[in-house]
């Protein structure tokens, strides 16, 4: 398996390169993650240049240690076949039981049973479709700000998360000190606890920050890569622009 490219961080592996994968796969790539794709069908992986990508079954376990799963941050199942995806989970979590695995759900009952099978997340790309197409109604300026949030093609707009590690300057403070709100800093938007997973939203300034403590926020992608350097306590010239 080649090394990451200098500019690229954390490895994800993407199971099912049809249409959902695609989108997932790219989006990875525009955040600047290390893709590596697996689908049976070599030919979907035509006009993807610079894509790493494995031809073979997910399910077997030799396909997914030549993907890298060993090393890997997340995993994305995404074939059209629940018992296909299902299959790929249990392999997954035997191989790496520390990795996040998001799995997409082609039908209702399929939830249940991926979660059971070691899927961290569930997704149901038709719910999903059915949600963004009410609130398209109802409120468009919503999904216009999300879009570009996603696209950041538009505008230098980005979402991201970061964890407070041990070692940060931030781990200890209040958020007015460690994330103030001002001009060309990157907004804080919610606080996950680390301890109990509760989500904190819109926190107030004296909320103190601990280790294992996970920030979503909002900003540009120089403001995000400064703040992530900050809170997992790396130098910020080693963190991915």
């Amino acid at each position: 398996m080649p090394h990451p490219p200098s500019d690229l961080s954390e490895l994800y592996i993407v199971c099912g390169y049809g249409r959902v994968g695609r989108e997932v796969g790219a989006g990875l790539r525009q955040r600047k993650r290390w893709v590596v794709a697996i689908d049976q069908t070599p030919a979907v992986f035509s006009g993807t240049e610079g894509l790493h990508t494995v031809s073979g079954d997910a399910t077997d376990d030799a396909v997914l240690v030549a993907a890298g799963i060993a090393r890997a941050h997340g995993l994305v199942v995404a074939t059209g076949s629940d018992a296909t995806n299902l299959a790929i989970v249990l392999s997954a979590r035997a191989l790496n039981s520390s990795l996040l695995v998001v799995a997409r759900a082609n039908q209702p009952d399929a939830e249940a049973k991926l979660l059971r099978a070691g899927a961290s997340r569930v997704v149901s790309p038709y719910a999903m479709g059915a949600h963004r197409i009410a609130t398209q109604l109802v409120s468009p300026g919503v999904v216009s700000f999300l879009d570009a949030i996603r696209d950041g093609d538009r505008v230098d707009l980005w979402i991201e998360e970061a964890t407070i590690a041990a070692g940060s300057s931030m781990a200890g403070r209040g958020v007015g000190e460690a994330v103030p709100r001002s001009v060309g800093l990157p907004n804080l938007i919610a606080i996950r606890r680390g301890g109990d997973g509760r989500l904190i939203t819109n926190p107030s300034p004296d909320v103190r920050l601990t280790p294992g403590d996970t920030l979503i926020v909002v900003g540009s992608r120089e403001q995000l890569r400064q703040l992530i350097a900050r809170a997992t306590a790396q130098q910020a010239a080693a963190v991915s622009a």
